[in-house]
């Protein structure tokens, strides 16, 4: 009973200091999800900060769904929730615009605040986050995606 004990505090203490985490669950040629993460990052101002980088394989088709909290030390807000796709053919990616599943939604102090996905110059799909000039926003994205090859 004791060494249990130690090994699920052992556990809990990793899990506190986790800034990502990975959902990978399979049942044979089941998965729930191919990929699903839930970020944190802080933003100081209105620099656009990369807070995710996802290679994407030759011939790979998907979707991307994306759950997005700001929220100032000021208790001002930034919400809203999309789905993109996306494809890869020949070597080139494309990001379809996004579909939008809640609005984002932005309190008066934090009007600038914004997310968005890019490319970048090796093809990989880079999530990105925008804050506010002056103000410190908390973030949290959960990234879910859906893909086939």
């Amino acid at each position: 009973m004791k060494k249990l004990i130690v090994i699920a505090l052992a556990i809990i203490s990793f899990a506190a200091e986790a800034q990502t985490t990975k959902v990978l669950l399979k049942q044979e040629n089941n998965y729930l999800f191919n990929y699903g993460r839930q970020i944190k990052a802080t933003t100081t101002d209105a620099t656009q900060k990369t807070i995710d980088s996802v290679p994407i394989a030759a011939n790979e088709a998907g979707i991307f769904e994306l759950q997005v909290v700001g929220l100032s030390t000021a208790g001002e807000a930034v919400t809203g929730s999309t789905i993109t796709r996306y494809v890869k053919k020949s070597g080139t990616l494309t990001v379809a615009t996004d579909s939008i599943i809640l609005a984002k939604v932005t309190d008066t102090g934090v009007t600038n605040g914004a997310y968005a996905w890019s490319v970048s110059s090796d093809n990989n799909l880079l999530l990105k986050v925008t804050g506010q000039a002056s103000k410190t926003i908390n973030w949290i994205v959960n990234v879910r995606r859906i893909s086939q090859q």
